[in-house]
């Protein structure tokens, strides 16, 4: 910590001037003392130092809110992210489910507020999406496509490289081991299965 004193006396034998400035790290104090008449020191602490003092204040806070806005806005875009799931169907009845689910090869099934999602795939690419809904459309299964938002960063870096791996290919049945281990990976990275 650094103090800086300046005394200046004897200017015009009346004006006493204490400047003291502390200097530190993280803030920055100064101590005017002015001993020129009672008016003076109120018509000098009205005009310059209160509207100094409120400017520093609402600088701070404008800036602290600024910050934290900008702080809150970055850890959103950062834990979400936006993914497109081919969905088969929602159902309420587990009986129905485990009927439905006899004539499907590759499927994941969800549990989410009290219903059961069935998904087909994911991907994050719009290409991809074509591709997969495509496939499934071609053989006579109708498919919804669903705009999620997965919070989990692993199995997100897992999905954007597969989805390079499923840019790449073009035959059925490249797409359908791709997908399964799409699914796979939602299977035990996020249900835990």
């Amino acid at each position: 910590m650094v103090i800086i004193t300046t005394i200046i006396m004897d200017f015009r034998k009346s004006y006493d001037f204490l400047f003291l400035c502390h200097f530190s790290t993280k803030f920055l104090s100064c101590l005017f003392y002015i001993n020129i008449g009672d008016d003076m020191k109120k018509k000098f602490l009205r005009s310059v130092v209160i509207p100094l003092l409120f400017a520093v204040c609402l600088g701070f806070y404008g800036a602290k809110i600024a910050y934290e806005f900008y702080k809150l806005k970055t850890v959103v875009t950062e834990v979400s992210h936006n993914a497109y799931a081919i969905q088969y169907g929602v159902y309420t009845n587990p009986e129905t489910l485990t009927s439905i689910l006899s004539d499907l090869e590759n499927y994941v099934v969800s549990l989410e507020d009290g219903k059961y999602y069935v998904y087909l795939g994911f991907t994050t690419n719009y290409k991809n999406l074509s591709k997969i809904r495509n496939m499934y459309e071609d053989s006579g299964t109708e498919v919804y496509v669903r705009e999620v938002f997965i919070d989990n960063q692993e199995f997100v870096s897992s999905l954007e490289q597969y989805d390079i791996l499923l840019d790449s290919v073009n035959l059925e049945e490249d797409i359908v081991s791709v997908n399964k281990a799409i699914l796979s990976s939602y299977d035990e990275i996020i249900l835990g299965k």
